[in-house]
């Protein structure tokens, strides 16, 4: 199957808090988005593998954005952006029992218009928290033993770099997040009654991935440490499932 989809969304736009000390702009405006995507949804070998593959092209306007003045956070509508990608993915089952699957994403997100509330005079500047490549691969193997299904599974998962801030701005200076690799791993069993016993391992190599950052006090102290969010660290735990009918 081919399609081709067009779609329109919108946040509404609504009044500012008033604050004394700075006038600010009385009301923000609505942004827009405006989606352009085709793409293709294919099955073969007798539904042992399937692949599915798109395009798109990402049409924002008048883009909401949270902006600090002396302290004071106010909305403001902030210039234009487009985002433009192709995403892809697929599996397929080697066997009755083994199945890989997979996925890729490129994303191209950045500024198309100068933003003078962040103290952008030029367009161009990366979208923030926007990775430029994402991949995921994961393997899972199912063993019939009696009346128990046991399944073994393991998946590797990767952000690429991103930014948070914008580059050139002072109001949000840019912070670099470095790209980062995550491997999870489980086994479960399917019980006879309806009970499934799962033992996962998520971050099983410990990664410290950075998910984001706050680059706030930068604005006033420009060699400040600046706060990072990390990925959970490695975890193990046990959990036990029941489906009951009716």
């Amino acid at each position: 199957m081919t399609y081709i989809r067009v779609a329109n969304g919108y946040r509404p736009g609504g009044p500012n808090f008033s604050i004394p000390t700075y006038a600010g702009i009385p009301q923000f405006q609505p942004d827009r988005l405006w989606n352009y995507e085709a793409g293709v949804k294919s099955s073969w070998l007798d539904g042992r593998a399937s692949l599915e593959a798109a395009v798109y092209d990402i049409e924002w306007t008048s883009i909401q954005l949270n902006v600090n003045h002396n302290g004071f956070n106010q909305i403001e509508n902030a210039g234009d952006a487009r985002v433009r990608g192709v995403e892809g993915s697929a599996q397929f089952h080697v066997t009755e029992g083994l199945a890989i699957r997979g996925m890729a994403a490129f994303t191209d997100a950045a500024l198309t218009t100068p933003v003078p509330g962040l103290g952008l005079a030029q367009a161009g500047t990366r979208l923030p928290l926007s990775p430029r490549l994402q991949f995921a691969l994961a393997v899972s193997q199912k063993v019939q033993l009696g009346a128990t299904v046991l399944e073994a599974r393991i998946a590797d998962r990767y952000t690429g770099d991103r930014t948070n801030g914008y580059a050139g701005s002072t109001i949000n200076p840019l912070y670099d997040l470095a790209a980062y690799n995550m491997v999870d791993g489980g086994l479960s069993a399917r019980l006879p009654g309806g009970f499934t016993l799962d033992i996962f391992a998520r971050n099983l190599l410990d990664t410290r991935g950075e998910i984001s950052a706050t680059t706030f006090t930068n604005h006033y102290v420009p060699g400040a440490p600046v706060p990072v969010t990390l990925t959970l660290p490695r975890t193990i735990g046990l959990a036990l499932r029941a489906d009951i009918d009716g």
